[in-house]
């Protein structure tokens, strides 16, 4: 069985993202799921899976304290890998799993510090 974080790796893989990090974590609390690059752009993912969408979206749990600490983290990311000046995004994929061979998978691109919606999202229905 295939993990959410494993499924959006998979995703990001066939769609051009060179995968640099998973699980890359500073500190209780401050965790980057995925770190990849494409177009000489760093991309910081934000992973949640959810069985269904019975008590929410899975993107609605990135609220204002999550994003604060996923900002920590990328901050001290970017800091010790020396992506000084590397322009960078965070998207988020949330995926609702029902089977490996059976889920849905949203990204969510360039999403706001605030954990505030973005415009731009790619709905991808694997069956």
């Amino acid at each position: 069985m295939k993990t959410g974080e494993e499924l959006a790796a998979l995703y990001l893989s066939k769609n051009g993202y060179q995968i640099l990090d998973h699980n890359w974590n500073l500190h209780r609390g401050c965790e980057l799921d995925i770190v990849c690059m494409k177009e000489n752009k760093l991309h910081f993912i934000e992973v949640k899976t959810r069985v269904s969408d019975k008590y929410g979206e899975p993107q609605i749990a990135i609220n204002r304290a999550k994003m604060k600490n996923i900002c920590k983290a990328i901050q001290q990311y970017r800091f010790r890998r020396k992506f000084f000046n590397s322009e960078f995004q965070i998207d988020s994929i949330a995926i609702i799993y029902r089977t490996e061979h059976d889920y849905d998978l949203r990204h969510f691109l360039d999403i706001r510090p605030d954990g505030s919606a973005c415009a731009d999202i790619i709905f991808h229905k694997h069956l």
